[in-house]
This record gives structure tokens, C-alpha cells and sequence, in this order.
């Protein structure tokens, strides 16, 4: 699979969701099993990968797996992991993880893996804070058995690329089924450079959110580097004016964090 090898120190999954937790507040999901897993960090870089435009190279798509070309549409031969995570919460909490990379009450492990998330975000479009990526919940028509015939056979969506321009959908978990249990339902990602989004053909769409709350990848590239060459900031009023610098979130933010 994609970055199947990718194991970097305090990247697992466990180290990843206590460091980001804010609170009562998890990244939760099946992928919270126990022992060493960077099923998260493989998935963000595969995802960051395909969304950049670059062509997905994991097992590939199921060649029964149905799909027509339509508007202009065309699917990746190959697919991204397909666990099933919640990570992309993390992506409405840039500025404040930014923060808590930098600050000196981070445990060294927790500072190193927040880095290393960072770091895997700011490889695409990801953390663009200019609302080109968004979370969507798409329902998928099930065809098959005849009511009452048993329970249509699902389609397997999982870590299935679909492009349109530069435009990108990623199917990343599955939702199950509506409650008529008719359809069903997946969470993808969807990158469009320009905002502007539209429908994904086969699919009605069910939820959306729209990632605002990023940082450039120049501006986040610049800050991880700058807290593994020199250490957490230590706490003093120009600190906050740095931060500010550094990610754009706002002075009083910035101050308050």
C-alpha cells in the first residue's frame, strides 16, 4: 500500500491522538487499536499525495467495481489506504496544534509527533486555509436483489480516487448504510482549487465542511522547521507575536493560546 513502510518515531496512532486530544476531545475511530500502528500518518500522506494531483499507487481499484465516465470524471487506477479514521477533525485545529508543537509545557514525545503530523499535513493541499477542501458525507443508490430478496450486495468504494480537472474526491471510510437501507453512505474528501465544489456524479451529497481554519504550507513548513532546529518557544510577550507571524492566526489568539 501507500507509505506502507512509513513508521516515524512518535507518528503512530497512539502518540498522534493523545498529543492532538483537546480536552474530553479524541480523533476517535476503529483505528485507535492498541500497539504500534501509523495507520493516521499513512493515510494523511496518501491522501495530501493524491489530492496534489499526484496518481494514487496503492492495491488497485477492484476492476468490478462499477463506474461511468461521466462530465469529464475519471477514476485513479489504483487506490489510497482505506481504514477507517477520523482524523480529518484534526484539520479545523491547524493553529491551535501549530501552538501546542511550539510550546514548552509539550512532552519532547508528544512535540515530536505533533511535528511529524504537521509536517504530513503541510505535504498537499491539506491545511490550505483558503476553504478548497472539504469533509462531505456522499449516499450512494444501491442496485441488486429485489426488495425483500436480502440486502443489496455494497459496492467497495474504499480508497477510491475520482478527478475532474484538478479537482479530486477521495473516498476514505465508510459510512454504512441509510436507514432504508437502500443506499450507502461514504466519507470522502474533496479538494477543488477553486472553491467552487459541485456534485460528484453517482453520488447526492449529504453533509459537507468546509477546512477554513488552516495554515499556508510555506507558513507551516517554516514553523516546524523552526521548532526542530531550535526547541519549543519559551513563553514571553513577543512569543505570541512570533506565533502570530509564524501561522496567521490572529495576535489575540495567539496571546490567548
Amino acid at each position: 500500500g501507500m507509505f506502507f513502510d512509513h513508521e516515524p518515531e512518535h507518528g503512530d496512532d497512539t502518540t498522534l491522538r493523545n498529543a492532538s486530544a483537546w480536552g474530553s476531545e479524541r480523533m476517535h475511530g476503529s483505528w485507535w487499536a492498541g500497539g504500534n500502528r501509523w495507520t493516521a500518518i499513512r493515510q494523511i500522506l496518501a491522501v495530501n499525495h493524491v489530492l496534489g494531483g499526484q496518481p494514487a499507487f496503492g492495491p488497485p481499484t477492484p476492476s468490478k467495481v462499477p463506474f461511468t465516465s461521466v462530465d469529464g470524471w475519471q477514476r485513479d487506477e489504483y487506490t489510497v489506504p482505506g481504514d477507517s479514521l477520523t482524523w480529518p477533525s484534526v484539520l479545523d485545529k491547524l493553529p491551535e496544534l501549530a501552538y501546542r508543537a511550539a510550546s514548552a509545557t509539550t512532552s519532547p514525545e508528544h512535540r515530536t509527533g505533533l511535528l511529524v503530523l504537521l509536517e504530513a499535513l503541510a505535504a498537499g493541499p491539506l491545511a490550505d486555509p483558503a476553504g478548497t477542501v472539504r469533509l462531505v458525507e456522499l449516499i450512494e443508490p444501491l442496485g441488486g436483489e429485489a426488495p425483500g430478496r436480502g440486502r443489496p450486495e455494497a459496492v467497495h468504494r474504499l480508497g477510491q480516487v475520482l478527478r475532474k480537472g484538478a479537482r479530486t474526491v477521495v473516498v476514505l471510510a465508510d459510512r454504512g448504510r441509510n436507514t432504508r437501507d437502500d443506499a450507502a453512505c461514504w466519507l470522502a474528501l474533496d479538494h477543488d482549487p477553486t472553491g467552487a465544489f459541485g456534485p460528484v456524479p453517482g453520488f447526492t451529497l449529504d453533509h459537507e465542511r468546509v477546512h477554513r481554519q488552516g495554515i499556508a504550507r510555506d507558513r507551516l513548513t517554516r514553523l516546524t522547521a523552526l521548532v526542530r532546529e531550535q526547541g519549543p518557544a519559551p513563553w514571553r510577550p513577543e512569543a505570541a507575536e512570533a506565533f502570530h507571524t509564524a501561522t496567521g492566526i490572529g495576535p489575540l489568539q495567539s496571546a490567548a493560546l
